[in-house]
């Protein structure tokens, strides 16, 4: 529930820089890395089950192979979902009134993000309220 002529603890310098740090930061060389790793970590098994007869491997290693290259994907996805809620909880910008908060949806999402809305419009797109100060 808004609260009524409160003033608004944020700023739109602030929400802006703080928007501009966590988008820098979650599309940086780390989260970059950590894709590269799981793409090469996915299609390495495969390679080296089609590549098994010529470097002279055993055939056990076919499964141990696959299974090596899921395991890495899935460290992969899980090491940069971790990064990006560690990022979210570092940078969460809350809305003075309701709580609600504005660094909600995620760089897969296809609407515009709450901290820009309110960073652009000044009020909270959950509950209305003035959220932002000039």
């Amino acid at each position: 529930m808004p609260v009524p002529h409160a003033t608004p603890a944020l700023t739109r310098a602030a929400v802006t820089a703080t928007i501009t740090q966590y988008r820098a930061e979650s599309r940086g060389p780390e989260r970059l890395r950590l894709i590269v790793i799981g793409f090469f970590g996915l299609i390495g098994g495969p390679t080296l089950v089609a590549f098994r007869a010529m470097l002279a491997l055993p055939g056990w290693l076919d499964m141990g192979s696959l299974l090596a290259g899921w395991v890495i994907l899935v460290w992969s996805v899980t090491a940069v979902w971790k990064r990006e809620q560690g990022l979210r909880r570092i940078y969460q910008l809350p809305c003075p009134h309701c709580g609600a908060p504005l660094l909600a949806p995620g760089a897969w999402s296809s609407k515009t993000p709450p901290a820009d809305l309110a960073a652009a419009l000044r009020t909270c797109p959950h509950c209305g309220a003035v959220a932002i100060a000039d």
